[in-house]
């Protein structure tokens, strides 16, 4: 657990207008270590990536932050 996780982790229980973003961050961060692509060597071309499931946590990210915008 790194130290962002640990932070939110800690915090989850009091927060309530930023708790479903806090859990999808530490959702991603989960995802992030089981799916990080390995290091590329040196000299060698990397191997495509698969970004849509990435793009997909940017997409949820960006609804819960704009569904806080419309209740102001």
């Amino acid at each position: 657990m790194n130290d962002s996780e640990k932070v939110l982790t800690d915090i989850l229980p009091y927060l309530i207008r930023k708790k479903e973003v806090a859990e999808l961050a530490i959702e991603f961060m989960n995802f992030w270590k089981k799916n990080r692509p390995p290091k590329k060597p040196r000299g060698k071309l990397q191997e495509p990536i698969d970004y849509s499931k990435f793009e997909e946590y940017k997409e949820r990210f960006h609804k819960l932050n704009a569904r806080g915008k419309e209740g102001r």
